[in-house]
């Protein structure tokens, strides 16, 4: 009879432990997230290695939570680098640190948080012209009539 592997011996065979980040070294996704096969439910399922490390180290992850990346490394499972957080939160965290842009939006957080710091430094039109956008998409965003979060401006030093 061939009996399964548990669950621990399954994660570490599979994990790298470096000085910052545990690398995941087994089957990842299209996206670089490690994963785990199991059977759940009397089915074979991939499970998120992130997901296994947070079990494994902190206990269960509540039915309407995330296991999210501090660090942004999706085959980073070490659990101090994680944190349970929901869909919100995830997409919140992604548009504030400039993976994803909101539906709609020409610019990533960077690229305005760029675009306000050349405010004094470079013309519009060069501005938009990097950012490969059109002239009133950062006119709109000095006239802060496009993003409804709190800006940080940079002023010029004198």
């Amino acid at each position: 009879m061939n009996c399964p592997k548990p669950r621990s011996e399954k994660y570490w065979r599979c994990v790298t432990r470096a000085s910052d980040c545990w690398l995941w070294t087994g089957e990842t996704d299209r996206n670089g997230y490690g994963r785990i096969r199991e059977q759940v439910a009397g089915k074979k399922k991939w499970i998120k290695a992130h997901r296994v490390s947070w079990e494994l180290h902190c206990g269960p992850i509540p039915h309407d939570m995330w296991v999210l990346h501090k660090c942004d490394n999706p085959p980073c499972t070490r659990p101090d680098h994680l944190f349970l957080g929901t869909v919100k939160l995830n997409a919140d965290d992604a548009v504030q640190k400039g993976r994803i842009k909101l539906p709609g939006a020409k610019l990533t957080s960077d690229q305005r948080q760029w675009a306000i710091s050349q405010k004094h430094r470079l013309s519009t039109k060069a501005i938009a012209s990097t950012l490969n956008v059109v002239t009133s998409t950062i006119t709109r965003l000095f006239a802060r009539t496009t993003w409804h979060k709190p800006l940080i401006v940079y002023r010029r030093t004198p």
